[in-house]
């Protein structure tokens, strides 16, 4: 049993480390996740300034919207011309492609990243699923197919949130089973 517990903590303890990608930045490293991915194969677009009527950031709200649906936050994070020091790069082990990270200041389901001309199939916005880390907006430029794979291709970064979740019935029927197994517990004791 002991050997057993000792293994069970050890694997463990390598496992959560094996599995982090660690983003530098120019104040120090971070475990950011993994790699983030598109949303869809068609969360991909191409408009200037505007779109459906909408000019500059409310066009990239209305663009995000016919694919998430109405109720969703965006932020406009980081114009990464201005701000290039605030990405950070590192390398996927999986693929060995330079990644690029972002660290929000919040955290976000999703996020849309714009980039320059020269991109997949013309396209120069692109919406991305966060995955692991909310915190940290993670893309390898060699997916998009861009010619030159460095930061500077990304105009700029927005986070989005999601609307408020609405709880299961599942989930709130588990809260109230374990909530009446205490009290149960409780008088038990007593």
């Amino acid at each position: 049993m002991k050997k057993t517990l000792i293994l069970s903590i050890f694997l463990m303890l390598f496992a959560s480390s094996a599995w982090s990608l660690v983003i530098t930045t120019s104040t120090g490293s971070y475990e950011a996740g993994s790699v983030d991915t598109l949303y869809s194969p068609t969360a991909m677009a191409y408009f200037t300034s505007s779109y459906n009527g909408y000019e500059g950031f409310d066009a990239e709200v209305a663009w995000v919207s016919s694919i998430l649906g109405a109720g969703i936050t965006m932020v406009e994070e980081d114009k990464t011309q201005v701000n290039a020091g605030s990405w950070g790069e590192g390398i996927d082990t999986a693929t060995q492609h330079t990644v690029w990270g972002f660290n929000f200041a919040e955290e976000f389901d999703y996020f849309v990243i714009k980039t320059g001309e020269g991109c997949l199939g013309g396209n120069n916005h692109f919406l991305y699923t966060n995955l692991d880390s909310l915190y940290w907006g993670v893309i390898d430029l060699s997916v998009l197919g861009v010619d030159i794979e460095n930061i500077s291709k990304v105009s700029h970064i927005d986070g989005v949130g999601g609307a408020a979740p609405v709880p299961e019935p599942a989930t709130l029927m588990l809260l109230g089973s374990g909530l009446l197994g205490l009290a149960g517990f409780r008088k038990k004791i007593k």
